[in-house]
């Protein structure tokens, strides 16, 4: 790697940590179902807690979104507790406001929700040179989708705001 381009990511580093300490320790989910396939679909609601409610959704959970139908089947959480569990079920929504019943196969699921910046295939709940290591190799890349975890921001394009969250979150694990 050229002297410049090691200046750079080092630059971008310690910038991070300044300016976006403000969205540091923020943990992502990705959720993804199976596409409903009826006609006058208009959207999904995913419930969502810290808590399990298996057989009793929606009520009880504490939180929920409506996801539009152009979200295709699958939504990214990007505000979550690192370190926390967060359990989800997903209902879909006609164009007459007619709610199903909770998702039945898998029903409710959890996830141990890690750090943004913790971008490793298999999630080691740490943010640590490996993860440093992948984004850089992505680096100016456009990326998109909810399975590419390098694209931290959500933008579309591996870039510098991606390398300043990670670098506020680095050196954190649990």
């Amino acid at each position: 790697m050229k002297k410049k381009n090691i200046l750079f990511f080092v630059a971008v580093f310690f910038a991070g940590s300044v300016f976006l300490a403000g969205n540091a320790f923020a943990g992502y989910a990705t959720l993804s179902w199976n596409a409903n396939t009826e006609a006058d679909l208009a959207g999904y609601k995913i419930y969502y807690d810290t808590v399990s409610h298996a057989g009793t959704c929606p009520t009880g959970y504490a939180n929920s979104i409506e996801v539009p139908t152009s979200a295709n089947t699958g939504h990214w959480f990007k505000e979550l507790t690192p370190g926390q569990t967060y359990y989800f079920q997903v209902t879909a929504f006609d164009t007459s406001d007619n709610e199903s019943g909770c998702s039945i196969n898998p029903g409710e699921v959890s996830k141990v929700v890690t750090f943004r910046g913790d971008i490793n295939p298999t999630p080691d709940h740490a943010v640590d040179p490996l993860d440093f290591s992948i984004l850089a190799a992505v680096y100016g890349q456009d990326l998109c989708g909810p399975e590419n975890k390098a694209d931290i921001n959500r933008d579309c394009l591996i870039d510098p705001l991606d390398f300043s969250i990670l670098a506020a979150e680095y050196g954190s694990s649990f």
